[in-house]
């Protein structure tokens, strides 16, 4: 008997704009977000640009008459782990991932790819139980369940689809049998799988119904939210297919070209330990949701490139890079630390009128000229230091921070890291801290500190953790999943970076 579903009503819930969310959209909302976010009225700007630069449609409120694009697409970037949600935390907050897609850390393939194969359920963002669900769930032993988010943990649900997908998918593969699901087939033979150790049973079920042509009923309708899986898919390099009538998704040539890659990939996010389970004490927020979702997690490889995304682009070099290949830095300036000589463009500003917001495009040299996710991770330890009672310096032409705290300094580089450039960049950063060390001990015997500053997730089983720490005694601070982590067997270290005052989230309110 094949399993049913574990609650009336489950479904792969999903947002219902995902079709729209193309490179070109996807940028631009993400972009907008930061640009805007700390405006007087967020939304309004936002909106004008989308309508002057024809990025989505209006969406003319018929009780107000004013633009809502802002409120009804937003959701597309909060589902994708780019920014936190709006209902969750009221300030418009991109996420590390969300920070790094803008500034061409990594691309629109590889965002769209690893958040398909990262999402699961049950997840921080899918919370709300509807109406309809409601009435479902009157007649079983979940009347009262406070969200989906509680439901699928208590059901059992520990899913990854994209994953349940391309697993049957290569399983098909490999017994030499049609290789392609249709809407059909997902919705009555992946849907009811609610942990990946059900993957060969629906693999069989798939090629019985195929020998026998059984027609099955569908317990529930769940099609929209398949299309709208169907389209998430679709827009990675891993996926083909169609949504013209039948619905139906294969692997790709590219997906076959590095499937042994992916496998891999696949094989560690079905672990249950990197599943996000939902927090009692914080159900109401899931906040932590957003701040995992939308990590770059070094654990978890990126697809290899393909030779278009590397047309015209450069992703593996950093300003500080081009900054070393064409000087010689060979005195260190301290100048007292201030957030404005990073973000002037985030001060408290006036709304944009109607006509200048025209002139207001979309350039992809903003994010790579701004390094707006190695700058905010340089404010985020800033603020910790002195919250703590250090005082910080910078240099713009050499060290990121040293920061005086109880007769000790502490020299700072920050890097914005991806699984794909972490070893070049660690190097790297070995090399300009052992530089600026020596030139700082011209000037200061004051005893000093290396610290390295990465702005992803680190696993504490990486080999860095003992190679920095325990091999070359220097410092690590990553950008933790739930907040800012700090790894040194010096104690003062420690002190100077744990944070003490938590915000809402590490990226809110930075300036």
């Amino acid at each position: 008997m094949y399993p049913s579903l574990p609650y009336p009503g489950y479904s792969w819930s999903m947002n219902h704009h995902m079709g729209v969310a193309t490179k070109r959209n996807l940028q631009a909302l993400v972009w907008a977000a930061e640009r805007f976010r700390q405006s007087d009225d967020p939304a309004y700007d936002i909106n004008n640009y989308f309508i002057a630069n024809n990025v989505f449609t209006s969406n003319i409120r018929a009780d107000t008459g004013q633009p809502e694009g802002w409120r009804d697409y937003q959701q597309i970037a909060s589902e994708l782990g780019l920014i936190f949600s709006t209902k969750k935390q009221r300030n418009i907050t991109p996420t590390p991932l969300g920070t790094a897609f803008i500034e061409e850390i990594v691309s629109f393939e590889e965002v769209v790819t690893l958040q398909a194969l990262r999402y699961q359920y049950p997840n921080g963002h899918r919370t709300t139980i509807s109406p309809a669900l409601r009435k479902q769930l009157a007649e079983t032993k979940y009347p009262g369940i406070r969200s989906l988010t509680e439901l699928q943990a208590i059901t059992g649900v520990r899913i990854r689809p994209a994953i349940l997908v391309w697993k049957v998918l290569r399983e098909l593969q490999l017994r030499g049998e049609r290789d392609v699901l249709n809407l059909r087939e997902v919705q009555l033979f992946l849907l009811p799988c609610i942990k990946h150790e059900d993957t060969l049973l629906a693999v069989n079920a798939i090629i019985t119904s195929r020998q026998t042509k059984t027609n099955l009923n569908i317990p529930f309708r769940a099609n929209r939210d398949i299309q709208e899986w169907f389209s998430f898919l679709l827009a990675t390099p891993l996926f083909d297919g169609n949504k013209s009538r039948n619905y139906q998704i294969k692997i790709s040539n590219f997906g076959i070209s590095c499937a042994g890659e992916v496998d891999v990939i696949c094989q560690n996010l079905e672990n249950a330990e990197t599943f996000w389970m939902p927090d009692a004490q914080e159900e109401s927020s899931n906040i932590s949701w957003y701040e995992e979702f939308g990590s770059i997690d070094l654990s978890i490889n990126l697809i290899p490139r393909q030779e278009s995304e590397m047309q015209g682009n450069n992703f593996d070099i950093e300003d500080d890079e081009r900054q070393l290949l064409g000087n010689t830095i060979q005195v260190i300036n301290l100048r007292p630390f201030n957030p404005a000589n990073l973000f002037p463009e985030q001060q408290p500003q006036n709304t944009f009128e109607k006509q200048n917001t025209t002139s207001i495009s979309y350039d992809a040299n903003f994010s790579i000229e701004q390094h707006t996710l190695h700058d905010k991770m340089i404010v985020i330890i800033a603020n910790v230091c002195h919250q703590n009672g250090g005082q910080v310096f910078d240099d713009p032409q050499s060290v990121d921070l040293l920061v005086g705290f109880e007769n000790h300094e502490f020299m700072i580089e920050v890097k914005s890291v991806t699984p794909r450039n972490f070893a070049k960049r660690l190097r790297l950063a070995l090399g300009q801290l052992l530089h600026y060390d020596y030139l700082r001990s011209l000037n200061s015997q004051v005893p000093r500190r290396k610290v390295v500053a990465l702005t992803a997730y680190v696993p504490s089983n990486s080999w860095c953790i003992p190679f920095l720490n325990s091999y070359l005694d220097f410092d690590l601070l990553t950008l933790g999943k739930r907040g800012l982590r700090v790894n040194s067997s010096f104690d003062l270290t420690r002190r100077l970076f744990t944070i003490t005052n938590t915000q809402t989230s590490l990226f809110d309110n930075l300036s």
